[in-house]
């Protein structure tokens, strides 16, 4: 993808794939969507990195992840809400 090929799944971000239709207490509707920044920064592969790390395992994000829990370096992400009005 143009976007590059996630290093590990600590930095990446990730989107929810619906959106929700959400009222308030005045009875008006929004449409909200939920976004998850990555803490640990944006890092892509390069082709080369990649084969070159599958090469070694087929699960590397997977391990990466493990990895850095059991070490007490838990990834941490941003929330964030997108909300969005009827008319827009």
């Amino acid at each position: 993808s143009d976007r590059g090929l996630p290093a590990s799944l600590v930095n990446m971000n990730g989107y929810g794939s619906h959106t929700y239709s959400l009222w308030n207490d005045h009875g008006e509707r929004f449409w909200v969507k939920f976004h998850f920044k990555t803490q640990q920064g944006i890092k892509n592969l390069t082709n080369a990195e990649a084969e070159e790390i599958t090469g070694r395992s087929r699960d590397t994000c997977g391990e990466d992840l493990c990895n850095r829990i059991e070490r007490g370096d838990c990834p941490k992400w941003s929330f964030q809400i997108q909300v969005m009005t009827m008319a827009q």
